[in-house]
């Protein structure tokens, strides 16, 4: 998106565009997770539509929504261990999170099984989705299920036997944050 500030208009611009240095000065926490959170998110947006990437994570398995949230928080360099759980979780239940996010939207038009979150050609394959949900539980456990399918086509492990298994998907359930059914999923 191109960057725009104007008011009045959609602004489209990043945390480091804020002339306070971008990150709040009261610690947010939940369970475990605990930053300074974006003043994009906390004083100047009224609603979070998250938009990631349909793609493998040498980590936490999975990134595509939940664990694109890392980019709201300060710190998230340090919430990696145990193939991020709970933490993808905890960051998602963050409470000004909670409060703004709206809609999750995943690009699978293109998807990416084994070497993320690094780009990895070899390792690509047209999904040609795209993905929506205001329950962002169930955007990443669908996201999980296509990535875990094509691992398979191609005779990769599923990520539960590499140790990196997103067991972040089931305790964001357990957070209240959604279900892992398609209740409320829009599949294109």
């Amino acid at each position: 998106f191109p960057r725009q500030t104007d008011r009045g208009a959609v602004r489209a611009y990043g945390t480091d565009a804020l002339r306070s240095g971008g990150y709040g000065t009261e610690v947010e926490i939940c369970g475990s997770v605990g930053g300074f959170v974006s003043e994009v998110l906390t004083r100047h947006a009224s609603a979070l539509v998250n938009v990631g990437v349909l793609k493998d994570h040498d980590l936490a398995g999975v990134s595509a929504g939940m664990k694109n949230l890392y980019g709201v928080i300060h710190n998230p360099n340090r919430y990696h261990d145990r193939a991020c759980d709970p933490y993808v979780a905890e960051v998602a239940a963050l409470p000004s999170v909670r409060r703004t996010l709206r809609l999750t939207i995943i690009d699978a038009v293109l998807g990416q099984a084994q070497g993320g979150p690094a780009y990895a050609p070899a390792w690509i394959w047209p999904c040609n989705r795209l993905i929506a949900g205001v329950d962002p539980v169930v955007v990443d456990q669908l996201a999980w299920d296509l990535i875990e399918a094509e691992r398979a086509e191609r005779g990769l492990p599923r990520l539960a036997e590499e140790r990196r298994e997103p067991a972040w998907i089931a305790t964001a359930a357990r957070l209240g944050l959604g279900r892992r059914e398609p209740a409320s999923l829009v599949e294109v």
